[in-house]
């Protein structure tokens, strides 16, 4: 078991913010992302961090990574290809670099940007691969949903977005999330009457979309019902404000480390025990 990938207790999913722990601050013109108090280092960090560093490199900043305190979450992140995409965009990291790289296309798929169709299609078959013993008409419907919200990344977001996704049959858990530092859903949806990014996340939540067709962009609604569905849990964050959704809660927080574009990372559970071989 990697402790610094625990999960949380079943039926605890909604009881911590994945994302008090990350902070950004500028200094000498340079963007400083700190995860040193980061113990589990989640998909949603990931593509965050990713989003925070393309975002610097198109202001013209510089972009600089500090990771976490513990070397196994730091060593978990790096083997995720995130301090090497940050040298790709330019920018620098404390991850660690002597890292043995395993094909392990299975259980996760490493941090990527979503240039093409092709990436949000590897994560979509990742999930539905997952899913699919659980509930194969779930799983089908999954790939919708997660394709959408990759879609509507390139559509709205104006900018590159970010995949990751990790499973963990000894945990019992698959986590995946999507990501920008792109216009947020707020600017999307203030013509449809949010008036703030917590009234954007909920218009969201319940399948609002900026087009006026009854069933376009219900993507993070239909993905968000999926989930919770299959007894997991959703984070979807922009700008100040991030909504956690469960089976029967939702629970809404203010994230101090504004966050420019969108997040969005749901957590499934998996089977246990002997058919969990499967899943790996």
């Amino acid at each position: 078991m990697w402790p610094w990938a625990r999960p949380m207790a079943r039926g605890g999913l909604l009881m911590e913010s994945h994302l008090a722990a990350m902070h950004t601050r500028e200094d000498d013109g340079r963007l400083v992302v700190d995860l040193t108090g980061v113990r589990t280092i989640r998909p949603v960090h990931m593509v965050a961090v990713l989003a925070r560093a393309r975002a610097a490199r198109e202001d013209g900043l510089a972009f600089h990574l500090d990771g976490p305190a513990l070397r196994d979450p730091g060593v978990y992140a790096a083997r995720m290809r995130v301090g090497s995409s940050i040298e790709r965009l330019g920018g620098t990291h404390t991850l660690p670099t002597d890292i043995v790289e395993h094909d392990r296309a299975r259980s996760l798929l490493e941090v990527s940007s979503i240039a093409t169709r092709d990436e949000v299609r590897a994560l979509a078959k990742l999930v539905h691969g997952k899913v699919t013993p659980v509930d194969p008409a779930l799983a089908n419907a999954l790939w919708e949903g997660i394709c959408e919200i990759g879609m509507n990344v390139q559509e709205h977001a104006e900018t590159v977005g970010y995949v990751a996704a990790q499973t963990m049959p000894n945990l019992g858990e698959l986590r995946f999330a999507i990501g920008d530092a792109g216009r947020g859903i707020l600017s999307t949806l203030r013509p449809r009457g949010a008036t703030d990014h917590r009234t954007a996340i909920d218009l969201a939540l319940s399948g609002v979309s900026r087009h006026l067709e009854a069933d376009s962009g219900t993507g993070i609604r239909e993905t968000t019902r999926l989930v919770t569905e299959l007894s997991g849990a959703v984070l979807l964050a922009s700008g100040d404000a991030e909504v956690v959704v469960g089976e029967t809660t939702r629970t809404a927080r203010v994230n101090a480390a504004s966050f420019s574009g969108t997040l969005f990372e749901a957590t499934i559970p998996l089977p246990s025990g002997r058919h969990a071989a499967r899943l790996s």
